[in-house]
């Protein structure tokens, strides 16, 4: 189940353009707060953490509180790096 909304919510931010609001999913992820967004796709705390600190490489659980926004774009980087480079260690 995890797995699955997991899938969902990583397929909408790699189609995430923010100059394109159909992309969106009718959130405002300038105002809504990264917290929210999790929650949307009913991801467990787990998955939050690995996302926050192993994706997008925030240091502590600040984001959270965050507009989602910024760390969309921070896992944004994170996929296009892996899919440049593959699995090298030096992302």
């Amino acid at each position: 189940m995890e797995k699955r909304r997991c899938h969902k919510f990583f397929s909408f931010v790699a189609d995430f353009d923010e100059a394109n609001p159909k992309t969106h999913g009718g959130h405002n992820l300038s105002t809504m707060t990264m917290e929210d967004l999790f929650k949307q796709y009913s991801l467990s705390d787990t998955t939050m953490d690995f996302v926050g600190h192993a994706i997008a490489l925030h240091r502590d659980d600040d984001y959270l509180s965050q507009p989602a926004i910024e760390t969309v774009k921070r896992m944004k980087l994170y996929f296009q790096s892996i899919l440049r480079y593959g699995k090298s260690p030096y992302i």
